[in-house]
């Protein structure tokens, strides 16, 4: 019998009539059901993939050993890092908040990150294979480790050792491997392996990225490379002060982005992928100290078209998509002679506001678009009609505090997390 929501498939012969029919039952309006065809063209089975959770997306992927699976949609839980927050000493433990998650309306400790050493703070973090990742200047964690949901706590990425020197300053994922960008000089795991500044890492072990000798482009300038993006095969990192593309070829393949490229008087702090409305060209856009400025794979220049004014040091320090427009924040009062306090929108065409922005003196570092709704992050203490918030704020009509048990202040960076850091999925 045939009951409403069942799938009814024809199976046909070689000379294309209905020979019969298929009924697979309708175990949940959200299942995925694959028809499986032999090389004549046959249907021969019909594979259902009950949804885990209603975080799945409706879609699948073939393993290599042939088994489908669902896939997650990556918006499940909002994660954000914080520089050292000591809540609370006893004997020389000092309590630490560097990660927490945003989840129904309401902050969340992820995990037990008390350690017994000081001087902590998370600057990145990213989900790698299922799990969450957070680098910084982490001494109990040689500056990398990996949540453990099963303890409920951190441990190092790798047991064996961790990133000798000041710490990761950000994550991404090229080529399915997760690259640590930062300010180390080796891996202590695989007996100091001289990374500079740059290294891959499978899941497994650690290997270089060319920025592994002397003639590397961040250890020659002097400066530390601050974030990275993975765009049409190639992995583009930014510093201090210089910009480079990474292609295949092992160590010395760092090149600048084209000819006669000169590398930036400027620190670079923000770097993103965006589709240009005015083009209609994806670019990947720079940003930092009294700049923003593009570039667009083949082109031997940047454009250059926002300057953030009208405080000691302006400069843009996070940026991010929202409904298709670029919207950079930082420090800065105005923006080529747009007043915009501290976080801008770019249409394409024109600089605006994005609501009041935030008081005089704020710092945004971080911003992310979840499930349709801005956030930003930073230190501030009010948005710009001075409505008090700690230093975490989401676009409504205006800027407003989202929950107000933020643990400390500082905060650094966000990401999405597809499961679930306080429970099992369901």
């Amino acid at each position: 019998m045939v009951s409403e929501g069942d799938l009814v498939l024809p199976l046909l012969s070689t000379e294309g009539k209905v020979v019969a029919h298929r009924v697979i039952p309708a175990a949940s309006d959200k299942d995925i059901v694959i028809p499986a065809l032999t090389t004549d063209g046959k249907i021969t089975a019909l594979k259902v993939i009950p949804f885990a959770s209603d975080k799945d997306s409706g879609l699948a992927v073939l393993g290599v050993d042939g088994i489908l699976t669902p896939v997650k949609t990556g918006g499940g839980v909002l994660v954000f890092a914080s520089n050292v927050t000591i809540l609370s000493t006893d004997m020389g433990n000092i309590t630490l908040h560097f990660c927490q998650q945003y989840k129904d309306d309401k902050i969340e400790q992820i995990g037990d990150d008390s350690f017994t050493t000081g001087g902590l703070g998370a600057l990145a973090l990213i989900e790698y294979k299922g799990d969450l990742i957070v680098t910084g200047n982490i001494g109990p964690l040689q500056n990398i480790g990996i949540y453990n949901e099963a303890t409920k706590t951190y441990d190092k990425l790798d047991p064996a050792g961790g990133l000798n020197g000041t710490g990761g300053f950000d994550l991404t994922i090229w080529r399915g491997l997760m690259i640590i960008i930062g300010n180390y000089a080796g891996i202590i795991s695989q007996g100091l392996l001289d990374a500079r500044d740059g290294v891959a890492w499978d899941g497994t072990q650690y290997s270089t990225i060319g920025l592994d000798d002397a003639t590397s482009p961040w250890f020659t300038n002097g400066d530390n490379p601050e974030q990275s993006i993975s765009y049409n095969d190639l992995l583009i990192a930014s510093g201090a002060r210089i910009i480079r593309k990474y292609e295949d070829g092992g160590v010395g393949t760092w090149a600048k982005l084209f000819a006669g490229d000169t590398d930036p008087a400027e620190f670079n702090h923000a770097i993103l992928l965006w589709k240009d409305k005015a083009t209609d060209k994806d670019v990947i856009v720079f940003a930092g100290e009294a700049f923003v400025k593009s570039w667009f794979l083949g082109d031997t220049s940047y454009t250059s078209f926002g300057v953030p004014a009208d405080v000691s040091s302006p400069q843009i320090l996070a940026m991010t998509v929202y409904q298709g427009d670029l919207i950079v924040a930082g420090e800065f009062e105005t923006i080529s002679g747009v007043t915009a306090k501290s976080v801008a929108r770019w249409n394409g065409t024109v600089w605006s506001a994005l609501g009041s922005g935030f008081a005089t003196g704020a710092r945004i570092e971080a911003l992310i678009v979840s499930e349709g709704r801005l956030f930003a992050g930073g230190l501030f203490s009010a948005n710009g009609n001075g409505d008090n918030m700690n230093s975490f704020a989401v676009l409504e009509v205006d800027w407003v505090e989202p929950d107000t048990t933020l643990l400390g202040a500082n905060l650094k960076a966000f990401t999405e997390f597809s499961g679930n850091l306080d429970e099992e999925d369901p």
